[in-house]
């Protein structure tokens, strides 16, 4: 029996339900389904009756679970609509342990769309949306905290060891071993990685092109300023933000509540709102008139409607630019280090391409963004 459908009774019991799988937007590995109850089946527009089942990603901690959904309410009870409602089950929880230790919730279904080029009013819209939501949770208890973005730190500690052992030097290792594991007896089991080496062979062209060894050695020794650092998402990209009516504008902005939503928060911390923007604008095709602009000139008009709500500091505006530019550069060492060196297998392999593709087209533009940190 798929875990799914028990685990759902806890939150349903024996009401009649439907449950269809849903396709995931990240790369978690996380289940995602759809539920349906009465009167959905014979209302389809019955939006109250649609509902999203959801598995936290493996050795995900009980806590931070807990964290997550004590956030997700502190921001729908300081009025904030773009966050899904947590749905609490029969036994007044919001989680659930199926027998394989797989943490679940389920949250009310959001509707509306992703999109990879925003509209002007839309970007203005999401960052706005955006600035509100770091202005509740800065709120939350204990309040923010001075000190170092832990997120900035982590990618130092990469960053060090990518200048240590830098792509070119790792790949005839790693297709060594490749070749190896495709003259095994269980050749057929190892996936074609040829797709994957081109891509890094891709990486270091532009890599090198672009100066990336200066420019990861000048950031290596900037200091890290202290900052203000509250719960952010982390993981605020295109596929996480839906709007309702992604194909429409307008000249006239309206409730950006009405329209709007943020959905998967699993991967929410304590680190600087500089980190959530620079997710959001960076996972987004800028207009074509200014895809060769610095991110935060790229976007000006939608971080100027961030800061009508919350100013960004000039650490942050800083902060923005270096998390784009490390973000492109880790996100594509994640990658290659996830599939080639881990052999991770990803259910959705084109998927996974397609995103590798996207980070490569940006990297040459990401490493001469101007970082005055």
């Amino acid at each position: 029996m798929n875990p799914a459908n028990s685990v759902c009774r806890a939150w349903f019991a024996n009401d009649p339900v439907k449950i269809v799988p849903m396709e995931a937007s990240g790369f978690s590995g996380s289940n995602v389904w759809l539920v349906c109850r009465e009167p959905f089946f014979s209302d389809p527009t019955a939006q109250q009756s649609r509902f999203v089942l959801k598995s936290f990603a493996g050795q995900t901690a009980v806590a931070h679970a807990q964290w997550v959904h004590r956030l997700m309410g502190y921001l729908r009870d300081t009025g904030m609509p773009e966050v899904p409602e947590i749905m609490v089950s029969q036994t007044g929880s919001t989680l659930q342990i199926d027998p394989a230790d797989t943490l679940w919730e389920l949250l009310r279904f959001m509707p509306g769309n992703s999109v990879q080029c925003p509209s002007p009013m839309q970007a203005r819209m999401a960052l706005q949306a955006l600035a509100q939501l770091h202005t509740a949770a800065a709120s939350m208890p204990p309040g923010p905290q001075l000190g170092a973005s832990p997120g900035r730190l982590r990618r130092l500690a990469q960053i060090q060891q990518l200048l240590l052992v830098p792509w070119q030097e790792r790949r005839p290792v790693l297709w060594w071993s490749h070749q190896q594991g495709q003259s095994s007896k269980n050749a057929l089991k190892v996936p074609d990685c040829r797709p994957l080496f081109a891509r890094l062979d891709a990486a270091i062209v532009v890599f090198e092109a672009a100066g990336g060894t200066a420019v990861l050695n000048r950031l290596l020794q900037s200091q890290a300023e202290a900052t203000a650092l509250q719960p952010v998402l982390r993981d605020v990209w295109s596929e996480h933000v839906l709007f309702c009516n992604p194909q429409e504008d307008s000249q006239h902005e309206s409730d950006h509540g009405s329209g709007l939503a943020f959905i998967d928060f699993h991967a929410a911390g304590i680190d600087t709102p500089a980190t959530d923007v620079a997710r959001l604008l960076g996972s987004w095709t800028a207009p074509p008139n200014r895809q060769q602009l610095p991110l935060l000139e790229a976007w000006s008009d939608a971080i100027a409607a961030y800061e009508r709500v919350r100013p960004l500091t000039k650490i942050e505006r800083a902060l923005v630019s270096l998390f784009h530019v490390t973000g492109t550069v880790l996100g594509l060492d994640n990658w290659f280090r996830w599939t080639l060196e881990e052999g991770r297998c990803f259910v959705e392999r084109r998927r996974v391409l397609a995103r590798i593709d996207r980070l490569i087209d940006s990297l040459g533009e990401a490493l001469i963004e101007e970082i005055l940190i």
